[in-house]
This record gives C-alpha cells, sequence and structure tokens, in this order.
C-alpha cells in the first residue's frame, strides 16, 4: 500500500457537486462509477476505527511485527473514504452499515479541504521516543511501520446507533469532481454540426451556428430523455461552450454568462415588430426558433449589410433596448455574437 498521505485537498458535497454539474443523483452516481472516484463519508454518529491485517491475508516477511504493533486507534477522525463500489450503494441508498473504510478523513478549513491518511501514512506519524524518530531510527520503529503497509481499517464499534447519511454530508475530492463533471458534459453536450432547419447564410458566424445547435439540441433532448437539468441549470450549458471555446475569440465572458438565457429563452421579452422584421427573415430560422435567435440572427445580416445602427455598439445597444432587452449584459453578449467570426 502507499503511503498515500493527502494534505488540504479542495472537497465539495456530493449535494454542491450535483448544484455545481448540473446533474441528477442517479447521474451522479453514474459517473462516480464510470470514474472510480472514492466518497468521503462524514457520519453524524461517532465511529471508532482500528487497523488489522485483511481477513485470510497471508503474512510475510515485512509482516513480523505482527498486527497494528504501534496500537493505532482513531476515534477523532471526521469521516472516512471509501471504494468506488462502496461509493455507488451510498449514494443510491445513503447509508454506510456494510462499508468498509479506505482512508481516514479530517476536514480542515471549515469543511473546504481534507487531510487524508492509510494506515501506514499514520503509522509514519508514530515515535517510540522523545525527539525526532528517523526512518532507520536505531529504536526499531521502521520494522514496526513497515507491517502497515500490507494493513487496513476496519470499525470496531459495529453497533452504531444509525447509518444514515445526507448527501451534504458525503464529500468529493476536487479532483475527482473535475473528472466527474467532464464526464456528465460529454454524454450530454449537443452534436454542434447539427443544427436543425435553421439556414446558414453569409453572416451566420461560428458562434451563432454554435447557438442554434444548442437550442435544437435542448430542444430535442428534453422531449426524449430525462435529463432534466438541461433544462434548468446553467452550468452545463455553459460548459459546452466553454469547453468549445477555449483559447478561440468570439465568446466572452459577458457571453458565457449569457448564452443559458440565449438557448433557453429564459424569460425574455422582445418585441420583434420595432424591427420590422419580415416574414422569411423569420422562416429562415429554425423550427420553433424563440425570438432572441431571430433577433440574433437579423442583427447579424444587418450588421453584415452595414446598417449604421447595428455598427456601433452605442447605436446597436440603442437597437436593443428599443425592442425590449433590459440587461446590458444580455445586450453587450448579442453584440458580441453578431461580430463574431
Amino acid at each position: 500500500m502507499p503511503i498515500f498521505y493527502q494534505s488540504d485537498e479542495p472537497i465539495t458535497s456530493a449535494k454542491n457537486a450535483i448544484r455545481e454539474i448540473g446533474c441528477s443523483l442517479e447521474e451522479l452516481t453514474i459517473a462516480f462509477c464510470e470514474e472510480k472516484a472514492s466518497l468521503i463519508v462524514v457520519p453524524s454518529t461517532p465511529f471508532h476505527i482500528g487497523v488489522r491485517f485483511p481477513r485470510n491475508y497471508r503474512k510475510g516477511i515485512f509482516d513480523r511485527a505482527g498486527e497494528n504493533p504501534l496500537s493505532i486507534d482513531i476515534e477523532d477522525a471526521d469521516g472516512f473514504t471509501i471504494s468506488p463500489g462502496d461509493s455507488e450503494k451510498v449514494l443510491r441508498i445513503r447509508n454506510w452499515k456494510t462499508v468498509t473504510p479506505q482512508k481516514i478523513a479530517w476536514l480542515t478549513h471549515k469543511y473546504r479541504s481534507v487531510d487524508l491518511h492509510t494506515p501506514y501514512s499514520l503509522s509514519l506519524q508514530q515515535r517510540l521516543h522523545e525527539g525526532e524518530c528517523r526512518l532507520h531510527c536505531v529504536c526499531g520503529i521502521g520494522d514496526l511501520r513497515r507491517a502497515y503497509q500490507n494493513q487496513e481499517f476496519f470499525f470496531k464499534n459495529k453497533l452504531l446507533l444509525t447509518t444514515q447519511i445526507d448527501l451534504n454530508n458525503c464529500y468529493i475530492l476536487q479532483s475527482d469532481l473535475e473528472l466527474i463533471a467532464k464526464n456528465i458534459h460529454e454524454k450530454t453536450k449537443p452534436n454542434f454540426s447539427n443544427i436543425g432547419d435553421y439556414q446558414i447564410n453569409e453572416w451566420s458566424n461560428s458562434v451563432i451556428i454554435d447557438i442554434n445547435a444548442a437550442y435544437h439540441h435542448l430542444k430535442n433532448t428534453t422531449k426524449k430523455i430525462n435529463y432534466h437539468y438541461l433544462s434548468s441549470n446553467d452550468e452545463a450549458i455553459k460548459t459546452w461552450f466553454r469547453e468549445r471555446w477555449k483559447g478561440k475569440k468570439g465568446v466572452t465572458a459577458a457571453c458565457l454568462r449569457q448564452i443559458p438565457k440565449i438557448v433557453k429563452n429564459e424569460n425574455i421579452e422582445i418585441d420583434l415588430d420595432a424591427l420590422d422584421v419580415l416574414e422569411e427573415e423569420i422562416f429562415r430560422n429554425q423550427t420553433g426558433a424563440t425570438d432572441i435567435l431571430i433577433l440574433i440572427d437579423i442583427s447579424a445580416e444587418r450588421r453584415m449589410k452595414k446598417v449604421r445602427s447595428y455598427l456601433g455598439s452605442e447605436k446597436f445597444n440603442d437597437e436593443l433596448i428599443k425592442v425590449g432587452i433590459k440587461s446590458a449584459e444580455l445586450r453587450q453578449a448579442i453584440y458580441s455574437i453578431i461580430k463574431a467570426k
């Protein structure tokens, strides 16, 4: 077993992870299994952990010091990590009664990070005398420590009052969370080459095409599959565009913040009649296109044709106010979109 001492590793609760990623508990659980991540359980019930050789373990030459020779006993830990298999079980039934502790966890910085220990890393903190106890100290502690490389944790108090656990008390390492988020977003992101029946024209830049692809994906996916967060959580949508446009020009920070509103038409009332929009300008957009998608398409065309009020940011800002776009950042995002390459 490796030393595996991790100090101040950033963590977040499973409850927060669902909100941050924008997924259901089932989607989180599946991704957890696929990424072989380990949950950190922080019970409300006191627990007592000891160290022993695994059952049916055949001792070798480095185990001659015997089982738990340094009498390591843990009653003050905040929690423990569990295997990927046990993690799936706990996420599904919110009960840790039958799990096996893998590593001991002490939460730090007001539950924002964690220190993790294996039996061996805990043995390295033990001393047999005052002062420094080196790796090859004459006290012989090296042999005692080596015995812990093949030992495991176990629960000493079997009769616990409750082993129910809330998702707020199940934590995930930030490094695991990033893999899980990528796993989920990869499965649910749009096929950006599928834009429905939107007609690509010479003013249709790459950002406009991607926005239409995302809208088409959301409209069709939410009809067929229970990806509830696609219609309720903005983080997944931002991630699609952040990953697609990373290192490229065209999607500004304002665009990223506003894109969920644009592709979902979230609480936006637009008066297209104020722009004297023609029927053909509406029908060239995809079936069911929202007013804001039509607005973006028309604005991009008029900018390309050098219509004066669509060339400068101030004049275009006035046009957007006229049609009812109240948010200054949304107006800024739309302007960035129509002038993108």
